[in-house]
C-alpha cells in the first residue's frame, strides 16, 4: 500500500500537511507536559508519606517478630489513612458500642 501526503499548492510555494502539523503537535505536547508535570506534583506530598508508612511497617519486624506485614497490610493501612483524611475518599462509620440507637 503507497501512503501519500496531502500537499498545498500556494503560488510560488508548495507546503506538505505534515510539516504544518509538525509545530502544532510540539505545542500541544509541551503544553500536555506542562499539565502532566503540575498534576504530578499535586500528589509528591501523598507518595512520600506513602513511602514513609511503608518503610516504617516493613522495618517494625526489627523491633520484634511479631511486627511483620504483608503488602496488603499496608495496602489497607494506606487506604484507610486516604478514607480517613481530610477530603478523603469517604467519611468515616461511627462505630455503634451497645444498644442500637433510637430513630
Amino acid at each position: 500500500m503507497h501512503k501519500t501526503s496531502a500537499c498545498v499548492h500556494r503560488p510560488g510555494k508548495v507546503y506538505n500537511m505534515h510539516y504544518v502539523r509538525v509545530p502544532t503537535q510540539v505545542n500541544e505536547a509541551k503544553e500536555t507536559e506542562v499539565a502532566i508535570n503540575i498534576n504530578r506534583n499535586q500528589y509528591r506530598n501523598v507518595a512520600a508519606r506513602g513511602a514513609m508508612l511503608f518503610f516504617l511497617l516493613n522495618s517494625l519486624n526489627k523491633i520484634h517478630a511479631f511486627y511483620q506485614f504483608s503488602l496488603n497490610a499496608f495496602v489497607s493501612v494506606f487506604s484507610r489513612g486516604l478514607d480517613l483524611a481530610p477530603g478523603g475518599r469517604k467519611k468515616p462509620q461511627r462505630v455503634r458500642v451497645g444498644r442500637r440507637a433510637r430513630a
